[in-house]
């Protein structure tokens, strides 16, 4: 099936949605467990539909599953967020990202829009928000952060940490 599936991609590369080529190939892919795959077909599909969420999650759980690089995680998630900004867990995972590549200011910017989404544990994108401030020498903010950390969850070790470490400062 592979085979004329991609005779057919060739043939029209632009197709998209759930029944182009792509997408069952991926699909096909996904069934067998050959993420890689399917990583390719899906970034091949959304080179030409730019709005299709669906794709990006799946691309985004595929790398994932695949441990791929840090900049290909963070343009799935950057796509993922622009096409559903509502996604808390989506905006905690690109934030966490950004931090660790040491882009605060984005980092920063994704953790107050997943708070802001209704993030499923707000204690820890709380503090994940005030590590980020204190990594950009704000420790006004941090301090905020953490003390709303403190607020949703007291007994939170991490946020009592970072109190601690503020506060010492």
């Amino acid at each position: 099936a592979f085979r004329v599936l991609e005779r057919a991609a060739e043939m029209v590369p632009m197709a998209i949605g759930p029944r182009s080529p792509r997408a069952i190939m991926a699909q096909m892919a996904i069934e067998r467990k050959d993420s890689a795959r399917a990583i390719t077909e899906l970034e091949k599909l959304l080179e030409h539909e730019n709005t299709d969420l669906e794709a990006a999650r799946l691309l985004a759980r595929e790398l994932e599953a695949t441990k791929a690089p840090a900049a290909k995680l963070m343009s799935a998630y950057e796509r993922i967020a622009q096409l559903d900004p509502f996604d808390a867990n989506n905006h905690t995972k690109f934030g966490r990202l950004k931090m660790q590549a040491g882009d605060n200011p984005t980092a920063a910017r994704e953790f107050r829009a997943a708070i802001a989404s209704g993030t499923l544990d707000p204690a820890a994108t709380h503090s994940d928000l005030a590590e980020t401030y204190l990594a950009m020498g704000d420790k006004a903010q941090a301090r905020r952060a953490i003390l709303a950390a403190i607020e949703v969850a007291p007994g939170y070790p991490r946020a009592q940490d970072l109190l601690l470490k503020v506060v010492g400062q």
